[in-house]
């Protein structure tokens, strides 16, 4: 079964609640499609928190694990780590996903334009750059040489042909003349 907004937003607001009575945490922001107010029907949960003292981020971080694994089930994570930021991905059993992200309070701050503060203490810090996709998809060795000698890359899966399959090509041309 899948997840109901109401009960997306009733997740969100109960996480959001449970850190700002968290003394360990110094400020709370909703970040992704929620801080911009462009939420649909499939969007996840998308938070972040600033964390008083750097050595309680892992033990911080493994409380709210073990409340996603009590309360709303989770059935899985996995973590991203851009350092000093740890992101902690849940995957619950009514296909929500609820992204967690924990840095410490000195690095806790907007890193994108989607980052509303919902509580606490922020700094100013500068965004980071968002690699642009385009630019990774034409990343490929033979597409920079293709570039480098001023042609267009095919585009991938094109059906190149096979030197084997030139060949034929150029006997059967030979052959016709």
């Amino acid at each position: 079964m899948m997840f109901s907004p109401e009960e997306r937003e009733a997740l969100r607001a109960e996480l959001l609640a449970r850190a700002r009575h968290d003394n360990r945490i110094s400020g709370g922001a909703v970040t992704g499609s929620g801080s911009i107010d462009a939420l649909d029907r499939w969007s996840d949960v998308d938070l972040a928190f600033g964390v008083r003292d750097r050595d309680q981020l892992l033990p911080t971080l493994e409380d709210f694990t073990q409340f996603m694994r009590d309360g709303p089930g989770a059935i899985d994570t996995v973590d991203v780590r851009r350092d000093p930021w740890i992101y902690r991905v849940f995957l619950l059993p009514n296909t929500l996903q609820v992204d967690l992200a924990m840095a410490p309070a000195t690095d806790f701050g907007a890193r994108t334009p989607s980052f509303r503060l919902a509580f606490g203490e922020a700094r100013d810090a500068p965004h980071v750059p968002q690699p642009d996709p385009h630019a990774q998809l034409d990343a490929g060795p033979s597409r920079r040489a293709c570039r480098a000698r001023g042609r267009a890359p095919r585009p991938r899966g094109s059906g190149r042909r096979s030197s084997a399959g030139k060949g034929q090509e150029a006997a059967r041309s030979n052959h016709r003349r």
